[in-house]
């Protein structure tokens, strides 16, 4: 298997664990809470795998790419807070399936502002997306 599979599909499984652990704390917790506590595993994740390369750790700044990561961070928590908010006053299967439709606002942006191709094959697997979306909130 390729790296990049690997990590994906590991990535997948790790997501649905945060969906479902997220659903469990939403059962006492409100939005604000969960966040802090999520901030703070972050962190902790964060120190354990920056720790070995550290010393070699070179953040460039000044780079625009250095703004829009840090922007992806405020939009990530922007969002995981509604999330939470979502999952403390809703059930967790539409809300994470509807949650789960954040790569059709990727692909339509990669084709709208970074002139990746669209092809037949994505199209027809976006909305196959939006109707399953459609068909598990009715």
């Amino acid at each position: 298997m390729e790296l990049w599979l690997a990590c994906a599909l590991a990535t997948a499984f790790l997501w649905g664990l945060w969906g479902f652990f997220s659903k469990l704390a939403a059962r006492s917790l409100n939005a604000p809470d969960i966040l802090l506590a999520w901030a703070m595993g972050q962190f902790l994740v964060l120190v354990i795998y920056l720790a070995p390369i550290s010393k070699g750790l070179h953040v460039r700044w000044t780079s625009i790419d250095f703004v829009y990561a840090f922007l992806s961070g405020m939009i990530m928590v922007a969002g995981t807070l509604l999330f939470y908010r979502a999952l403390s006053i809703g059930d967790l299967t539409p809300i994470v399936l509807i949650t789960a439709a954040y790569p059709l606002v990727t692909v339509f942006l990669a084709f709208l502002l970074l002139k990746e191709p669209l092809s037949l094959q994505k199209i027809v697997g976006a909305f196959l997306a939006v109707t399953g979306i459609c068909l598990i909130s009715i």
